[in-house]
This record gives C-alpha cells, structure tokens and sequence, in this order.
C-alpha cells in the first residue's frame, strides 16, 4: 500500500469517525453528515485524483441514481460528482466494516 493510499484511507476513516457520531440519532441527520464530510473532501483538486485513484465504489454515482452522459457540459464538474459520490460511499461502507 503506497502512502498515497493510507492516507486516502485515513481519511475515509476519519470522515467515517465524523459521521458515525449521528448515526445513532437520526438516519437524516447521519445522510447528511455523510454529504457534508463528502462535499468537503472534494473540494480540492488532489483530494478528487485521490478518490478517482483508490475508491472502491467508482460506479456509486450510477447507483445513485444519476447519470454523467448530458447533465455536465465539462469533464470537471462530472469527475467532481464522481469522486462526491464514490467517497460517501467509501465513507458508508468503512462505517458499516468498523
């Protein structure tokens, strides 16, 4: 496992950390934590190369629901949902594992 690695999975784990906190609570309340901690992770360019390269889920935006074909009229935005999408769902599954 390369550094790049443990560190993209350290932060899933901490995200993962984060949002637990409000699963006992609410399913909303935790649904959200798990956008916010995503939203946030996305935000910068090397955080998105990271998901794209190590994600487990990189199809979890079709399973989502949505679609990439005509809904962006750029790469980035698209890889931006992409990466969103896939980093919850890394998210979610290490909560589920841990």
């Amino acid at each position: 496992m390369t550094t790049d690695e443990k560190e993209y999975w350290k932060d899933v784990a901490d995200s993962g950390d984060d949002a637990r906190k409000f699963k006992e609570d609410e399913y909303e309340e935790f649904d959200e934590a798990l956008d916010l901690q995503a939203e946030r992770y996305v935000e910068k360019y090397f955080h998105i190369r990271r998901v794209l390269r190590w994600t487990e889920n990189e199809d979890a935006i079709m399973e989502a629901g949505h679609s990439i074909g005509e809904t962006f009229d750029s790469v980035w935005p698209a890889l931006t949902q992409i990466a969103f999408f896939a980093y919850r769902s890394d998210v979610e599954d290490w909560i589920d594992r841990n």
